[in-house]
């Protein structure tokens, strides 16, 4: 804080402090990158002068500082250097660090060599981002999309982000438009020199796409339409990165021979299980082997790391994903309804059942992403009030919490309803929750498909136990008295409720316990 003494000098920083701060950029915003590095020597330059005005105005002496010094210099040092490594700790890239991971070096890496080998040593040449310190020994290397005057270009599909649809371009105008011309492709990699002729990729290429008995982290089977095949997925972080987004392998199989190149798409959501935001961009993959060239014998692995945001200011959010017939993200009549076959994870699907959520996160204090896992429930969980009443012959309600029975008009009603699957069900059903007065009236009600609308029954597995929370806003105008709870299961494309028996049923309808409700103020 000794910059803030010299406000004469500091104030020199502000252009620099206003561009980064105005900017829609979340990288701007970030100390660890290359935009504040106009603001820091006036931040050091401002302290000294700091330092000197505090010295005048608290009239220190020469012979106070050497003092001072002497008696706490070492302390002093100490302190910075261990707030230096405390920093580091958290904050750095070295093995030192917490979350240090080493880059894997895999035969795709090595296999670049060969690629490099087969450019005369004199070449310029013009590589992508992660290719370029292989080639810093050349006297002309440049740094894609910048050519210049190169003679080859080194591109890796495998691993060069959409950003831009670069892809797209890549595919379209430097593989078949441009003066460049193939030299040789293989597991992602492309290499392309000046002058040869145009001529498409062979079979080789495409094997950084083509994976064999793949070790899924979280394994699932969920079927896109009559389409495509989702075989579940591998989380992936990436701590050597200064803006930590997760990033994931999807794996794929596709159910039959297919004619349309399908648009595959993750989304996020918020807290609350409402989408705000979706990639926009193809994933990369698809951009060089579209979903018509699958077959169905092989899986394909999707990097997708096309992500439109930042989840650094959200506490909590989930990543969800989407097949499309269309590019359009946000028409949901495009997206091709997930049907889960198996899933370990409770696999909900927001959206109106157009989404399957992969993973819910927790942001901690340094913005490190923490999985929370939601796996499926076998067993029956404490019970505020035990019943046992099967609906169908397809769902058994095992019971229900309830927050209070004294409650008070304008008021919300918290309940939670415990259900199990007795078999697999092919129909979504919606559970309907009233609050009836003595005439069988209704002052408070919720309906919707189970756990806020995100896990349609056609997902649970029998024996499957399902935590459904309701919050249940009580008409203003109710007036006071007793009031009874009554829930159910009904079809909402007939209207046709499912029928009970066992517990305090009704035919079609559960009547859970009263409720005593109070005009506002008068508990």
């Amino acid at each position: 804080f000794l910059s803030l003494f010299a406000p004469q000098v500091l104030l020199l920083a502000l252009p620099s402090l206003a561009i980064n701060l105005l900017s829609n950029n979340a990288s701007m915003h970030r100390l660890a990158l290359q935009y504040p590095a106009p603001i820091i020597p006036f931040v050091v330059i401002s302290s000294i002068y700091g330092a000197e005005r505090l010295r005048r105005v608290t009239n220190w002496n020469l012979k106070l500082c050497r003092e001072l010094v002497e008696r706490f210099g070492h302390w002093s040092v100490g302190l910075v250097l261990l707030c230096s490594l405390i920093s580091h700790r958290y904050h750095g890239l070295s093995p030192l660090a917490a979350h240090f991971q080493a880059y894997p070096i895999t035969a795709h890496h090595r296999l670049a060599q060969r690629f490099i080998d087969m450019m005369p040593r004199d070449a310029a040449v013009s590589a992508q981002l992660n290719l370029g310190p292989r080639l810093t020994q050349r006297e002309k290397a440049y740094l894609f999309p910048h050519v210049e005057d190169a003679e080859y270009l080194f591109l890796d599909a495998a691993s060069l982000p959409n950003t831009d649809n670069v892809h797209r371009w890549i595919q379209q105008y430097w593989l078949q438009e441009s003066e460049f011309g193939l030299v040789a492709a293989q597991d992602g990699y492309l290499l392309l020199r000046r002058g040869l002729p145009s001529s498409p990729l062979s079979d080789p290429f495409y094997s950084f796409v083509r994976v064999k008995d793949p070790c899924i982290q979280y394994p699932m089977v969920v079927n896109f339409g009559e389409a495509l095949q989702f075989l579940g997925f591998d989380i992936l972080y990436r701590e050597n990165e200064v803006i930590k987004e997760v990033h994931f392998n999807l794996y794929w199989r596709a159910l039959r021979e297919l004619d349309d190149d399908y648009f595959i798409a993750l989304y996020l959501v918020d807290s609350e299980g409402q989408v705000v935001g979706s990639t926009i961009q193809p994933q990369p993959v698809t951009v060089w082997y579209p979903t018509s060239q699958w077959k169905p014998d092989e899986t394909v692995r999707i990097l997708a790391d096309t992500l439109a945001w930042w989840t650094g200011d959200m506490a909590e959010f989930s990543v969800a994903l989407a097949v499309l017939n269309g590019d359009d993200t946000w028409d949901p009549g495009a997206r091709l309804r997930p049907q889960v076959v198996e899933a370990d994870l409770v696999t909900e699907m927001p959206a109106a059942g157009t989404l399957l959520q992969l993973m819910t996160f927790h942001n901690d204090a340094l913005y490190r992403k923490r999985p929370i896992e939601k796996k499926r429930i076998f067993t029956r969980p404490s019970v505020q009030h035990i019943l046992q009443a099967d609906l169908g012959h397809q769902v058994r309600l095992l019971g229900y919490d309830l927050s209070s029975t004294n409650l008070e008009t304008g008021g919300t009603l918290h309940l939670i309803l415990y259900w199990q699957a007795l078999t697999r069900m092919d129909r979504s059903y919606t559970v309907f929750t009233h609050l009836l007065d003595a005439q069988n009236k209704v002052w408070g009600q919720k309906d919707n498909v189970p756990m806020n609308g995100t896990y349609p029954t056609t997902v649970w597995l029998a024996g499957e136990v399902i935590v459904d929370p309701y919050d249940i806003s009580i008409h203003p105008d109710a007036p006071s008295g007793r009031y009874l709870i009554e829930i159910g299961l009904y079809d909402a494309e007939t209207g046709r409720r499912l029928g009970v028996s066992g517990g305090p049923a009704e035919g079609d309808r559960i009547l859970l316990g009263e409720v005593e409700l109070l005009s506002a103020g008068a508990q």
